[in-house]
């Protein structure tokens, strides 16, 4: 979460309050991530650079790239140019493919794209009676454009949900995992924003940022017998 609103709930940690505190300093948030999604999120000491960055996000001058473990044995590479409205409805069940949709409003979609490439695939030993083996994909995601859950709704359009996805995936497997891990019950989506490249403003220096999933994805990782070294960032 960036920042704390009137809907946050007591005790939630807010990230902008956090910064805050921890360097005695107001911060300026530039960008957000969906709240399951974990990795980078940029913030400007002061406001005059935070709006120099939101400018480069606003032209499409940062780039970003995603790691995501998704169902299925995705393609070798491929782009998504399904266009996507601004917001959706409430989400439903499809019981036919256990995946969850969202129905488009009358909102009007607009263009989007999402190129992607698969890093690996994987087949864990599922240990949850009633789920059948599965195949799972580890993908790296670049979105160019901006749009509402891009990545996790284009991911969903081409048959490979994000696994722990409560919005557009399937909850069998979503499920599957929280039950495995009877001591946490863990429950998070499977999306890492990984990798940030920007221009400082004030030098113009090409910046890189990284950032490896947390321990908490790393956990799930394991649980399902996946070697945690296979998610390592390198660009």
């Amino acid at each position: 979460m960036v920042h704390r609103s009137d809907a946050t709930p007591a005790g939630e940690v807010a990230l902008l309050q956090l910064l805050r505190d921890q360097l005695g300093q107001h911060v300026y948030p530039v960008h957000r991530l969906d709240q399951p999604t974990s990795g980078i999120v940029l913030y400007g000491l002061t406001s005059k650079t935070a709006a120099a960055l939101v400018d480069q996000f606003t032209h499409r001058r940062v780039h970003k790239c995603y790691q995501a473990l998704v169902l299925g044995h995705s393609s070798p590479s491929g782009v998504i140019s399904t266009p996507l409205s601004a917001t959706e409805g409430p989400a439903s069940q499809d019981n036919s493919t256990h995946i969850r949709s969202t129905p488009i409003q009358s909102n009007p979609v607009r263009q989007a794209q999402t190129s992607y490439q698969t890093l690996a695939h994987f087949e864990p030993e599922w240990k949850i009676r009633g789920i059948e083996p599965c195949q799972l994909s580890l993908v790296e995601a670049t979105p160019h454009t901006g749009r509402w859950h891009q990545i996790r709704r284009h991911l969903t359009s081409i048959g490979h949900p994000i696994l722990g996805d409560r919005r557009h995936g399937d909850d069998r497997y979503n499920d599957a995992v929280v039950s495995m891990n009877q001591e946490t019950r863990t429950d998070r989506m499977m999306l890492n924003a990984s990798y940030v490249q920007f221009r400082q403003p004030r030098t113009d220096n090409l910046i890189e940022l990284r950032c490896d999933p947390d321990l908490t994805y790393q956990s799930i990782v394991e649980l399902l017998g996946i070697p945690v070294t296979r998610f390592d960032v390198i660009y």
